[in-house]
C-alpha cells in the first residue's frame, strides 16, 4: 500500500462487533485494530507491526542536532556571516530525510561527499546508491557498531501473544523498560550485512561508527559536522547531508 498511516486506534468492542457484522472481514478476535491512511481509506487488522521508526503516522524520526543547524551555522561565521537565507536554501537544496524528501533519482551527486547520518538498512542502501552515482566520498555516521546482524529485530515469540499476554498488563514505564531491553540497537539483514562488506572495500566509503553527532552547519557552501567519536572530537565537510 503505496500511503501513509495517519491514525492508529484499538476499537472498543462495540464497534468490533458491529464491523465484522458488517463487513466479511474473516477476522474473530475481540479487539480489531483500524489504520486510516492520509488518503481516506481504512485498513483493519488484528496485529500492527510498527517497523518504521515512527515515520508511519507522518511524522520523520529527526534528530536533534537539525533543530540546532540556524545556531550552528552562525556560531562558524566568523568574518564572513552566513545568511539565514543561505542555511534555509541549504536545508531544502543539500539536507535531506530519508523518510521525507529524499528522492535520489533527482540528485547528481557524482564527485561530491555526501554524509549519511543513519544506524540501520535504509542508511546503508542510500550509501550504496550515493557510491554507485559516483560520489567522490561518501560517509556512513552511525551511533552503534552497526554489526548486529540477525533475522528479527526482536525474538519470534514478540509477535504472537507468547511475550505479549504479560506486555499488555504491564504499566507504561514497565513496557519502556521491556521495550529497550529487547530492542537493542539496529538490525541487519543478511543482505544488508553483505552490502555494507562490499562498501569498506571501496576507497571511496567510510564507516564512521559509534560516532555521535555534535552540532551541523553550513558554512562556505558546504555542511560542517562536529562528531565525537569514541571521546574524541572529530571534523567532517560535506556537500550532502542525508539522514536515515
Amino acid at each position: 500500500v503505496k500511503d501513509k498511516v495517519k491514525s492508529i486506534e484499538v476499537l472498543s468492542e462495540a464497534d468490533t462487533k458491529t464491523l465484522l457484522s458488517k463487513f466479511n472481514t474473516g477476522l474473530t478476535t475481540a479487539k480489531i485494530v483500524r489504520l486510516t491512511l492520509i488518503s481516506g481509506a481504512s485498513l483493519l487488522a488484528q496485529h500492527v507491526v510498527l517497523a518504521d521508526q515512527g515515520t508511519c503516522i507522518g511524522r520523520a524520526n529527526v534528530p536533534a542536532f537539525l533543530g540546532r543547524v540556524s545556531m550552528a551555522s552562525e556560531a562558524l561565521s566568523t568574518e564572513k556571516n552566513t545568511s539565514a537565507a543561505e542555511v534555509a536554501n541549504a536545508l531544502e537544496e543539500r539536507m535531506f530525510i530519508a523518510e521525507d524528501n529524499l528522492d535520489l533519482s533527482k540528485l547528481e551527486v557524482a564527485q561530491k561527499r555526501v554524509c549519511i547520518v543513519g544506524g540501520g538498512m535504509t542508511s546503508i542502501h542510500l550509501a550504496e546508491q550515493a557510491v554507485g552515482k559516483g560520489a567522490e566520498q561518501v560517509y556512513l555516521v552511525c551511533k552503534g557498531k552497526l554489526d548486529n546482524k540477525r533475522d528479527f529485530e526482536v525474538e519470534a515469540g514478540w509477535m504472537g501473544g507468547k511475550y505479549m499476554r504479560k506486555f499488555v498488563k504491564l504499566k507504561p514505564e514497565e513496557r519502556l523498560e521491556i521495550y529497550k531491553e529487547n530492542r537493542g540497537d539496529s538490525t541487519l539483514s543478511n543482505k544488508a550485512k553483505g552490502v555494507l562488506d562490499c562498501l569498506e572495500q571501496k576507497s571511496s566509503f567510510k564507516l564512521l561508527s559509534e560516532t555521535y553527532v555534535a552540532s551541523v552547519g553550513w558554512f562556505e557552501g558546504h555542511w560542517k559536522l562536529d562528531l565525537t567519536r569514541k571521546k574524541c572530537a572529530q571534523c567532517l565537510s560535506c556537500d550532502y547531508l542525508w539522514v536515515a
